[in-house]
């Protein structure tokens, strides 16, 4: 699991930093400090080049920038969908906003004692971390929302996922059927550890790849599928698939 910090205040990182980081130097290896960023924009460009999903967020909430912690949340959720997200800040008057800004945050944690400060981190930390476990051993589900309706569907039905000719759509396709929705193919990665980029308009799920055609450029998935590779993904899908085709 991923933690990612977004802090302007140089002194109250540095203090994030420090807790996290003496926290699991004596627990949890699994456990990655991935960024500690002094802007919104620096961590959204870190999530835009870097595949995180269901990682674990320290917000402050002014941000002194032109975004503040709960508008860069609901950014985080365009992108990491199963994003746990925590405040900090000196504000305590602005925990309701929370609400407002619908971005069900794990715990909004006030800049006061350093040991209040240190143990409601680590709590945080060691909560996200067993979500982050336990939703490993679940079947993966993701949701689609349709005009009408949400679905849930299960990722390992998922074969590949391309741009759809009608702008701002993606379409989903499946073992038995296909879905259109509103999405950016960009996104998709960060739903589920198994969905991998592979072409500019394409995301395949390594698990139901059979084979690969490395001449033609052509992924051959499972129900008598297949989608594109271009050159620029097709060494990173090659490293991937080595372990899914042995």
């Amino acid at each position: 699991m991923d933690i990612l910090i977004c802090e302007d205040d140089k002194n109250h990182r540095n203090l994030i930093e420090l807790i996290i980081t003496k926290y699991l130097t004596h627990n949890d290896r699994s456990i990655n400090l991935a960024l500690s960023a002094t802007n919104p924009y620096q961590l959204i460009k870190y999530l835009e080049n870097n595949k995180t999903s269901q990682a674990l967020y320290f917000l402050d909430v002014d941000l002194k920038s032109d975004m503040n912690g709960f508008e860069l949340a609901n950014k985080i959720r365009d992108i990491d969908l199963a994003a746990k997200i925590v405040f900090i800040t000196n504000h305590v008057e602005l925990t309701s906003l929370t609400f407002s800004y619908k971005v069900e945050a794990l715990d909004f944690i006030v800049k006061d004692k350093l040991e209040h400060m240190s143990v409601r981190i680590i709590d945080c930390i060691i909560v996200a971390c067993e979500r982050y476990k336990l939703s490993s051993h679940l079947k993966e589900v993701i949701l689609l929302e349709t005009i009408n309706e949400t679905l849930r569907v299960d990722a390992e039905d998922i074969l590949f996922i391309e741009t759809s000719p009608t702008p701002h759509k993606i379409i989903y396709h499946l073992k038995d059927s296909s879905l259109e929705v509103y999405g950016k193919i960009k996104n998709i990665e960060s739903l589920s550890n198994d969905f991998l980029r592979c072409h500019q308009s394409f995301v395949v799920n390594i698990k139901n790849i059979t084979s690969i055609d490395r001449k033609n450029k052509i992924v051959h998935l499972r129900a008598n599928s297949k989608c594109f590779v271009s050159k620029r993904y097709l060494s990173r899908l090659l490293e991937k698939c080595s372990v899914v085709l042995g």
